[in-house]
């Protein structure tokens, strides 16, 4: 209920009190829509229809359709981006599931040693840290009349992002390190979960995010 209490307080606090329509930044998820149908080649875009296999994907798909809710009620104005992974992301590694995409790189840069549960060739949409902040500044930048006009009810745009692999990552990391330096890097080892393999394999790997690229948002690094 957290995000519905958010939507709740700007309405109550900003529209209806101050006579103002607050403006609202959604960071949603690829989660959310799951997976593509069939008939569409796995490309996955704006118009596909919201089928989150994991409760994550589910809660950021009810926060979409809130967020586009309140903004067609004019309570608030309404913008969402839906992010890929992002790496590298800073600081301790965390519980998700595709953490790993972003610790098979900052751990071993720390000399810490990683062991990751997914398999080395499942490819996973990623942008980096970069991109995910511009996409973020631009969507909330962008005039209103410019977000009525291009995406009307449907308030949040998938960010452009690339497909790629543990083995991707791991390759262009010992890539950009000295052979002469690589023993300093943490040990990587791979010890995959076949559920967790499976589940990250059916998330959405090719994306058409026209709309977010119509706004200004850049294309994948």
């Amino acid at each position: 209920h957290g995000f519905l209490n958010m939507m709740e307080g700007a309405r109550k606090h900003i529209y209806e009190r101050l006579g103002m329509v607050p403006k609202f930044l959604l960071a949603s998820s690829g989660f959310a829509t799951g997976s593509a149908a069939r008939n569409t080649g796995g490309v996955v875009s704006d118009a596909s229809r919201a089928t989150p296999r994991t409760t994550y994907g589910a809660t950021k798909a009810c926060c979409e359709l809130l967020l586009t809710d309140y903004s067609r009620r004019g309570f608030v104005d309404g913008r969402g981006v839906r992010l890929p992974a992002i790496i590298v992301r800073a600081g301790n590694p965390n519980a998700a599931t595709t953490g790993c995409y972003s610790g098979i790189i900052r751990e071993p840069l720390n000399g810490v040693d990683v062991e990751l549960p997914i398999a080395k060739d499942v490819l996973h949409a990623v942008t980096g840290t970069r991109n995910a902040i511009q996409a973020l500044q631009i969507m909330h930048d962008v005039s209103l009349q410019k977000v009525n006009e291009m995406l009307g009810y449907d308030r949040t745009v998938f960010v452009p992002a690339v497909a790629l692999s543990l083995g991707d990552l791991e390759g262009a990391l010992k890539g950009v390190v000295s052979q002469y330096s690589q023993w300093r890097l943490g040990k990587i080892t791979y010890k995959a979960n076949d559920f967790l393999s499976k589940v990250v394999a059916g998330f959405p790997t090719k994306i058409d995010a026209q709309r977010a690229l119509d706004l200004g948002i850049p294309a994948a690094p």
